[in-house]
């Protein structure tokens, strides 16, 4: 299965578990930036230009595209939304085990 085949069934699960059926934004940085709205723009660009390799893009990403699928949601949908992309970060990470990081190592990188 390719990743764009886990990522569609892992979105799937996630919309069956929770309810939502709203706009998923891509797990991009440019689909991400593209869904924030826009009094967050700044800091995610901010953000992400102090970036640097390793552990904490992909930190980076959940923590953003969780905000993109919130901010892309309509006001009734939010709670939805939001348990559909905690879901399906959790099947994301469940299904691409890699090394585990410290709160502080994250911050580090």
């Amino acid at each position: 299965m390719s990743d764009q085949q886990q990522w569609e069934r892992i979105i799937t699960e996630a919309r069956e578990h929770s309810g939502y059926a709203g706009p998923v934004p891509a797990r991009t940085v440019a689909e991400i930036e593209a869904a924030l709205d826009d009094k967050r723009r700044d800091s995610y660009r901010k953000e992400l230009a102090q970036l640097g390799d390793g552990p904490g893009f992909e930190a980076f990403l959940d923590h953003w595209w969780v905000q993109a699928i919130a901010d892309s949601a309509t006001d009734d949908a939010k709670e939805a939304a939001v348990d559909c992309a905690d879901i399906a970060t959790a099947l994301h990470v469940k299904a691409n085990p890699g090394p585990t990081f410290t709160a502080a190592q994250v911050d580090a990188a």
